[in-house]
């Protein structure tokens, strides 16, 4: 709205679409911000495991562990800021 708000000079159809991008981009940050979140949780939940697998000799619960820690990560690297 906001481009054929400059091609047609028409305010309102300006104010509408620089509206739209303003939340658009707030919703996209609180999406963004939700998966660092949700990787934190599965990253230290994942250290958690890994712990309780190595201490008990659960070698099945420590590799789970591992690798719920490493997607945490993952998830966080690619939900952050730019």
């Amino acid at each position: 709205r906001d481009l054929l708000g400059n091609l047609t000079g028409a305010e309102s159809w300006q104010t509408s679409g620089k509206r739209e991008h303003a939340e658009g981009e707030t919703e996209y940050k609180a999406a963004q911000a939700q998966g660092v979140a949700e990787g934190a949780k599965d990253q230290v939940s994942g250290y958690v495991s890994s712990v309780k697998g190595a201490i008990t000799g659960d070698k099945t619960e420590q590799t789970r562990g591992n690798i719920q820690k490493e997607t945490g990560k993952a998830q966080k690297e690619a939900n952050k800021p730019a």
